[in-house]
């Protein structure tokens, strides 16, 4: 007969095949792996003139992939051609096919379900592995939809956020007392540029000798100011008195100037306004009472390079 096949359902994976026609499986067997489609030859000249026949009136060998097979009546012949990789043909195949989805196939011949873990498309040699945010149960054509990636999507926000928090918290909680200072500062300088009615700063006298001592230094100074370069006023008013023989503390919020006011004092910075007075001698600052008068800033700062009583003369001269 001539080229003449017939479409099939495979039991094994429930897809169409093209198998031979009654008519040729009665004439011969194409085996497993091989597809014929150019159904079957009678000569009695042998198997070469039957070669010669399909090579003729068929396709070439394809490189020896092709070859003439006896069939079941002495004198009938077939023609056979081998499956390529992707392909799949079962016994009796007139026509090749791809290998369905959801399986592989190695070997053209047989066909496997595909593993637990991968997927296979259609036409697949080797199984494709699954990541392991997707789920692939066996027999899987693509990837199925998994709740995987929305549930490491969560909890990597959740996470995320924790995370957040206590860096967030770490930070509040290494804030250091120059930076609460330097904010309650800026608060007040807004403060004072908004409120017309003059801030003093309240200066506090503790005795702690029951007799004033006579030779003592009465320092007083009256509505000292001073404003930067920029035209900002950060001193507006300031009056007090230092009495000899007492402690005088300088007390107000973070920021409200208590440095600033003795670096103006004593000199260090020059004031914009207001007077020094020196038992009762105004003067500019209290470098002419050096002698009398010491500073001690804040935090001691030693000099490595210096002896020791260079280090005191040099505090002492401040």
């Amino acid at each position: 007969p001539a080229l003449t096949w017939k479409e099939v359902v495979a039991d094994e994976t429930g897809t169409l095949i093209y198998t031979l026609t009654d008519e040729c499986a009665e004439l011969f067997e194409c085996p497993k792996g091989l597809y014929c489609a150019a159904g079957a030859y009678e000569t009695n000249a042998g198997m070469n003139d039957a070669a010669e026949y399909f090579a003729e009136f068929w396709w070439p060998s394809f490189d020896g992939r092709c070859i003439v097979i006896n069939g079941f009546v002495n004198g009938s012949y077939a023609y056979a051609c081998e499956c390529g990789y992707g392909m799949w043909c079962p016994l009796n195949t007139a026509l090749p096919r791809f290998v369905p989805k959801e399986y592989y196939s190695r070997r053209p011949d047989t066909i496997k379900k595909c593993k637990e873990g991968h997927y296979c498309k259609e036409g697949s040699v080797f199984g494709i592995r699954c990541n392991a945010l997707q789920n692939c149960p066996r027999g899987s054509s693509r990837p199925a939809n998994s709740s995987g990636p929305l549930v490491a999507f969560v909890v990597l926000t959740f996470l995320t956020f924790i995370v957040f928090k206590i860096i967030e918290s770490s930070r509040e909680k290494s804030r250091t007392k120059a930076d609460q200072e330097m904010h309650d500062y800026l608060d007040f300088v807004v403060a004072a540029n908004n409120d017309d009615n003059e801030k003093k700063t309240t200066t506090q006298v503790v005795p702690i000798m029951n007799d004033e001592k006579k030779d003592g230094i009465r320092i007083e100074f009256h509505d000292i100011w001073y404003t930067l370069p920029n035209g900002i006023t950060i001193m507006r008013g300031v009056s007090g008195t230092l009495e000899p023989g007492r402690v005088a503390a300088i007390m107000g919020a973070s920021g409200a100037g208590k440095t600033t006011l003795m670096n103006l004092i004593s000199g260090k910075v020059k004031k914009t306004g207001g007077s020094i007075l020196v038992n009762g001698k105004e003067t500019i600052n209290l470098s002419n009472t050096i002698s009398r008068v010491a500073f001690v800033p804040q935090e001691d700062i030693m000099h490595r390079h210096l002896t020791v009583l260079e280090n005191i003369t040099f505090s002492a001269q401040l």
